[in-house]
């Protein structure tokens, strides 16, 4: 994949990055890009955590800008993960108890978390950028021998919310559920 034109650029000399967003094509969405991070000196593990904490706090309208030629591999990354566990290490443990979950707020009996799943994609090419991620959590009451079914198979909103930004990061429809 090749890209020539002007591009934000960033260099962190704390982290020793530099950063360059690559603005999509689409004129309806006139201020998002592609972030890529480079680095010289670093250990993947190492460059990944300096990435997110040098990007934390940054505005990228904010960049200069300069002209580049960029080339780069497309790339297609898909992952599943455990949430439960994830959040049963940080410190989140009563959700998944059945004697101690408090989630009357969903319905008026004894109900507990049973497993949280998170799906990520996304796809990156020369047409753009294609991403998605869906997570899916298991509620069950301790009263009823099974959870609750919710079969959807009739069109359907959905959205995924980050309750750190406070922001819905994808939103949409599912016309026919039955479709691949």
């Amino acid at each position: 994949m090749k890209f020539e034109g002007d591009v934000k650029v960033k260099h962190d000399n704390k982290y020793k990055m530099t950063f360059v967003a690559i603005p999509y094509k689409s004129i309806q969405i006139k201020t998002s890009y592609l972030v890529i991070g480079v680095h010289t000196q670093h250990k993947l593990s190492q460059f990944r955590a300096n990435a997110r904490a040098a990007l934390m706090l940054t505005d990228v309208a904010s960049w200069s800008v300069s002209p580049y030629i960029i080339t780069m591999p497309t790339f297609k990354i898909s992952g599943n993960m455990d949430m439960k566990s994830i959040l049963k290490n940080s410190g989140i443990r009563e959700v998944f108890q059945s004697s101690r979950s408090n989630l009357h707020g969903i319905r008026n009996e004894q109900l507990y978390v049973s497993n949280i799943d998170h799906k990520a994609y996304i796809e990156v090419n020369e047409n753009g950028t294609e991403a998605a991620a869906a997570t899916s959590v298991g509620i069950f009451s301790r009263s009823n021998q099974g959870p609750t079914v919710l079969k959807v198979d009739e069109p359907f909103f959905f959205a995924v919310y980050n309750g750190l930004s406070k922001v819905f990061t994808f939103m949409g429809k599912v016309g026919d559920p039955t479709a691949k």
